[in-house]
């Protein structure tokens, strides 16, 4: 007779106890590394192929997370209890406001302006569909998507890595002996100096990451974090349709 308590998933689980830590990193991880892997399949030199690698690139992303919520979901709900509250919401908002209004004044091009770098700051790719991609219902499928992405898969991806995992690793290996109300200054600074090196808007990363952390420690709930990520994106999602902006998403 097969003993249910370790077979299937949760059999996985006890028999390699270094999954529950992966649960945590590997969205992220497969969130980075499935766009370099899709663009090997496709010539981005022609301009016509650019807008379907990218249309592919975002599909597979989705995918990549629907198969990794199907497995480990029930790890991030047995670390994290589902609770959330209206605060998470309104910091998503100020978030977007203020990470709009940062990026608007363009602090680290100025600051490098006073020695003649400017032009040597990094920027994110602007993937206008509007102008890239001519067939309307190819244009509506990748809108889809992106906005899937951007909403919903970026949010939970980051973080279940900055929060869930790295925030309490830096804390004790042990993660689900770590409380967020009682952390020391590295772990709490963690996932700022993280959004530094991943993100080329330098001032308004700081700002919004030292925000969330705030909102993690006050309601000491990973979930509100996961919250006010996705309000944040999906209102920047918005303003960067709306006002063409596309160098923000």
């Amino acid at each position: 007779m097969t003993n249910r308590r370790t077979s299937g998933i949760s059999g996985l689980f006890e028999r390699f106890p270094w999954l529950e830590t992966a649960a945590f990193v590997a969205p992220m991880v497969v969130h980075m590394l499935v766009p370099t892997l899709t663009d090997m399949f496709f010539d981005e030199s022609d301009a016509s192929v650019k807008a379907t690698a990218y249309t592919v690139s975002v599909a597979a992303q989705i995918v990549a997370a629907l198969i990794l919520f199907v497995l480990f979901v029930r790890v991030w709900l047995d670390h994290f209890k589902f609770r959330l509250s209206a605060l998470a919401v309104v910091v998503g908002v100020v978030g977007y406001v203020l990470w709009v209004w940062i990026c608007g004044l363009h602090p680290e091009r100025q600051f490098l302006s006073l020695f003649g770098w400017q032009e040597f700051w990094p920027t994110r790719t602007a993937f206008d569909p509007f102008t890239e991609i001519e067939s309307s219902m190819h244009r509506n499928l990748f809108m889809v998507l992106r906005f899937t992405t951007l909403a919903l898969i970026v949010p939970v991806a980051e973080e279940l890595f900055l929060r869930g995992f790295l925030v309490r690793w830096i804390e004790d290996v042990d993660l689900k002996s770590v409380r967020f109300d009682n952390l020391g200054w590295p772990a709490i600074l963690a996932p700022t100096v993280c959004s530094v090196l991943t993100h080329p808007e330098i001032a308004a990363s700081i700002v919004w990451f030292s925000l969330v952390t705030w909102l993690m420690i006050y309601t000491k709930s990973f979930w509100n974090c996961v919250v006010a990520h996705m309000v944040t994106n999906l209102l920047l999602g918005i303003h960067v349709v709306v006002t063409g902006a596309w160098e923000l998403w």
